[in-house]
Parts: C-alpha cells; structure tokens; sequence
C-alpha cells in the first residue's frame, strides 16, 4: 500500500527565520492521524494533489493549470502540512466568495443595461450580453440573463430598430433615386434645349461623350460671364523675370498652387472686377463666387509671381462646374 507523501519547500528565508539550517525541498509523509485531524474541506484539499504537487489557487477558487509545485511551508512537517492545506481551503473559500459577489455584481449590471445595448447594431438581433458589460458563458446561462433576453419590451425594441432601419434604408433608396432622376433630367433637358440635332440624338441612344455634355453644359451655364476676361493661366515666356535670370525660357518649370484668398487685399480695379463677376452670379441658382490666387513656383530664380482670379462655382446635375475670370 502506498502513504501519502507531500513534496514541501522551505526558503531560506523561512529556515533563517527561525533558526534552521535546512532548507529546501523535501518530502513528508502524513500518517492516519494527520489526516484525520483534517476538515473535510481539508482532505478534498489533499485530493487536489497531483503527484505529490499543488497549484496556484485563481482568483476565482479554482486551481489554475500552470506553475505546480511543492506546498512552501516555514518547516517540512506533518503539522505545517497539515496547517497549509487548512490554509489552502480557506482561501479557495474567500476567492470563490470574491468571485461569486463579483459575478453577481456582473449579472446585475447586465440586467439593468438599457435594452440598445442588448441589441446588436448591424441585424438587431439580440445579443447574448450587452456590449456593455462582458458575460461568461456560465453567467449566460444564469436563468436572470435568460429572462433578461426574453424580456418583451427588448424582443419589442429590437423589432422597432429593425422596422425603423428597413424604413430608413427605403427612404434613402428612394431618396437616392429622385435625385439620380433630377439629375438625368437636368442633363437630358440641357442637351434637349440646346444640343444640336446629332448630340440629341446621341444622347438618347446612350452615347454621348461625358466630355461633350460637360462642354455643353459650361457653354450655356457660364455665357452670362462671356464678356469678361478670363483668366488665363500663364506660361513661362508671360512672366516677366529679373534682369539676371540666366535661365531660358524653355528651360523653366513652372509648378502652380492654388488657394482661396477671400481676404487677399485688391486694388480699385481689381475689385471693379470682382463686383461685375458678383452682379452676374446672383442671377444663376447656387452659384458661388471665391477669390483665388494662383501662385506661380518658378525653377528659376526669379520671384514666384501671383496673380488673383475670380472663381465661380456652378452645380449642375450632381456636379460643380468651375471658371475663372482675371482681376
């Protein structure tokens, strides 16, 4: 027959502690009276033992899988064993209490979320906890959360967002088709009122080029703006460089910024401009008038030049068509 035997470790620490100069691992044997004078919970603890080895206690009661080992003890005896394993059971009991009063506060919290957060965001469907709060799946079992998931103003409230979120879905697709519609007959009454017998045509066989509707469109949108100069962005041989540029013209490179400069300073002449550019634009529905500069970064040397624009923005079947006229 076998006897129980525990492997035990005593530090140094423990050993200096009281006065021992043993220390380390070792194995102790209990008798018949050692485990009777074990609790009940205290033999289930010895039960526990593998190979002579225990393991780490969780949080929640139970051993944890990893890092076994022998029980350490300030003396390798039967009584400290003894005492240890009486230990050992109660601080599974505390930990199991902790966890059990924690679980509880967890399975409250879950009850008590509103019923959105128990319902998932993309299908409505119910959840099988609420984003809020995270749920074992022992606690998903719990009969508390089960009734919480049957409730019926959350079965309730989960039909409703779905209902409201078909509707909304129908709107925005219909929605989204009127305006494809407007769109179509702005560019269908464009090319019908204006285009020339061949692009009509074309149009309505489904060929016209975008580029030619494009080009029609601006043809007619901008013609109230045709009596004013345009500007016209310049080229290297425009631009007037410093008496020692040594660089050719066809040498230069020319890279161009362009911004807003709605508070850029203008001279008398260049606001006369701006004004006449104004005047016309409030005739024509949305459209919208910037002052731009275009900023000229030359390869050369010289000074980067600048000149201001008057932009006019003007939409047109689901586009924004954009002219610029010199200040």
């Amino acid at each position: 027959m076998n006897t129980i035997t525990i492997k035990t470790n005593v530090s140094l620490e423990a050993a200096l502690a009281r006065g021992k100069s043993q220390y380390g691992v070792s194995d102790v044997q209990l008798s018949d009276a050692d485990v009777a004078a074990l609790s009940e919970a205290g033999r289930a603890e010895l039960a526990t033992m593998r190979d002579g080895q225990f393991y780490p206690i969780g949080p929640d009661g139970t051993d944890l899988p990893y890092n076994g080992g022998p029980l350490d003890l300030v003396e390798a005896d039967a009584a400290h064993v003894v005492a240890e394993l009486e230990a050992r059971v109660a601080l599974r009991a505390a930990r199991r209490r902790d966890a059990e009063a924690k679980s509880e506060q967890t399975i409250a919290a879950a009850i008590a979320a509103p019923d959105r957060r128990w319902i998932r965001d993309a299908s409505y469907s119910i959840l099988e906890s609420p984003s809020s709060v995270y749920l074992t799946e022992a606690q998903r079992r719990d009969p508390r959360i089960v009734e919480r998931r049957q409730r019926p103003s959350l079965i309730a409230e989960a039909e409703r967002l779905k209902a409201e979120s078909v509707a909304s879905a129908a709107r925005q697709k219909a929605a989204a088709e009127a305006e494809e519609a407007a769109i179509e007959q702005q560019r269908r009454s464009l090319v019908m009122d204006h285009g020339t017998p061949d692009q009509r045509e074309r149009y309505a066989a489904g060929v016209l080029p975008w580029h030619e509707l494009i080009d029609l469109a601006r043809s007619i949108l901008f013609a109230p703006f045709d009596a004013l100069p345009a500007y016209l962005r310049k080229t290297a041989g425009d631009i007037e460089h410093d008496d020692d540029c040594e660089v050719s013209v066809e040498e230069i490179e020319i890279s161009w910024v362009t911004k807003e400069a709605n508070n850029h300073g203008l001279t008398s002449e260049q606001f006369a401009a701006l004004k006449a550019v104004r005047a016309l634009a409030k005739k024509i529905d949305g459209a919208i008038v910037d002052v731009v500069s275009h900023y000229a970064k030359l390869s050369c040397r010289c000074a980067d030049p600048e000149w201001l624009a008057a932009r006019v923005s003007i939409p047109f079947a689901g586009e924004t068509l954009k002219s610029s006229y010199a200040l």
